[in-house]
């Protein structure tokens, strides 16, 4: 086929390659977390025979006297899109904000955080204690205490029916305060112990995902700064391993994880004042980070917003942002069918349309449909037919093109049995 008959063909199924075109309605606005205040962060959730449990958490403007808490706990029903009234939090006066929450054998696990989080007249509280939340009965029992100093933006996964709390805050003084101790609790006896720090220091904020029986930890807020830093825990082995860095579109804390068909994707949050919007999945099997179509998030980046998922179904809602001198709050929640849009990502390359994100892109493309464990090699054609880059694919499946002029491009992929090909548009 000549070139120009081939440049033809391609430009008529652009539209598949744009991934904010394609995917513009994959979010669906759904009914708002109850409650009189402005919006909430901070604030704890788990999800239970697909409800979804969103309580506590931090109602008012950082800094000023005027605050509201709540200490309320309430259910979402995805099938009705509905909201219910349950049992308050237990354990505090005001609220509970910056905690854990976890899930185990059916039953749920709220913990740590703080009382009165961020009174700057010495009100704040931090928390050591945990309860387990009965669904059926809608009541609290109380468990053993944490055995230390109480904490919050701690981190926690699940791995072999355990929940691990990684690092966190002592106080509200900064980085200063933070923890780099790594506590395990088990259920079945009620009792903590302390297992191998987290290896890159005091950590507070990060990303905290399990799979495959192995925890996760990835990004966060250091002494140093924010780090893109990703690292696995073998429970059995009591050891930590470091994987491939967080995606460096942007360090961040605060922000949220779900895990969707095998894979964890973590996003939002804050980095440095700037409340990114992208939510990137990582493979464990492959040791590979890559972007989720139908990212970005279809309403202003936030922190410390909450997440669930229900029936091949992500919800996110609520979170917190600075727009200059104002703050934001946020009550909303959106509903992503991530079977619809995860199970493109994870198809076989040869029988899938090739598609590429960000796009408009701006210095390195990415590239899904592809297989992990084969190589790839590419060709980047401008619009003339003109060869303008080649290569080989990298192993994170990405292809910088910083070098290129803005415009629009071919680009071409060299699979096993066949050539897939796809129009981009490089911006300013």
């Amino acid at each position: 086929m000549k070139r120009f008959q081939l440049l033809k063909t391609i430009l008529a199924i652009v539209c598949l390659c744009n991934m904010s075109t394609a995917f513009a309605g994959a979010w669906v606005k759904k009914a708002d977390i109850p409650g009189f205040e402005p919006g909430r962060w901070g604030s704890l959730s788990f999800t239970l025979n697909n409800k979804i449990y969103v309580g506590g958490g931090y109602l008012g403007s950082v800094g000023t006297t005027t605050k509201w808490w709540g200490n309320d706990l309430n259910m979402y029903d995805p099938t009705t899109n509905t909201w219910t009234a349950k049992n308050k939090l237990p354990g505090t006066v005001t609220s509970r904000t910056a905690g854990i929450a976890f899930v185990i054998n059916g039953k749920a696990y709220i913990g740590l955080g703080a009382d009165s989080f961020l009174i700057f007249t010495g009100g704040q509280k931090n928390l050591n204690d945990l309860w387990e939340y009965n669904s059926t009965s809608d009541s609290w029992t109380k468990k053993a205490d944490f055995p230390s100093t109480g904490l919050t933006d701690a981190g926690v996964f699940v791995a072999d029916n355990k929940a691990y709390i990684i690092g966190g805050a002592t106080s509200s003084s900064g980085s200063g305060s933070y923890s780099a101790k790594v506590w395990e609790y088990d259920p079945g006896s009620n009792k903590w112990s302390e297992k191998a720090s987290y290896p890159d220091g005091a950590i507070s904020g990060m990303f905290a995902f399990g799979l495959n029986n192995k925890g996760y930890v990835a990004g966060g807020s250091m002494a140093s700064g924010y780090t893109t830093k990703t690292y696995e825990f073998n429970p059995a082995a009591n050891t930590w391993s470091p994987k491939k860095d967080y995606p460096s579109d942007s360090a961040r804390s605060g922000g949220i994880t779900f895990v969707a068909g095998g894979i964890a994707y973590c996003g939002l949050g804050n980095s440095g004042g700037a409340f990114p919007k992208s939510i990137w999945g990582y493979d464990a099997v492959s040791n590979t980070w890559r972007y989720l179509q139908g990212s970005p998030f279809p309403w202003a980046g936030a922190a410390y917003g909450i997440t669930g998922v229900v029936n091949n179904k992500v919800y996110i809602g609520g979170g917190w942002r600075m727009d200059g001198s104002s703050q934001q709050f946020y009550k909303y929640m959106y509903e992503l069918d991530y079977n619809a849009i995860l199970g493109v990502a994870n198809s076989n390359a040869n029988t899938q349309t090739l598609k590429v994100y960000p796009n408009p892109a701006n210095g390195k493309i990415y590239i899904d449909g592809l297989q992990h464990s084969e190589s790839y090699s590419y060709n980047v054609f401008a619009l003339t037919g003109q060869k303008t880059a080649s290569g080989q694919v990298g192993t994170d499946k990405s292809i910088t093109i910083s070098h290129l002029a803005p415009g629009q491009y071919v680009l071409e992929i060299a699979a096993e049995k066949e050539t897939l090909r796809c129009v981009f548009t490089l911006g300013e």
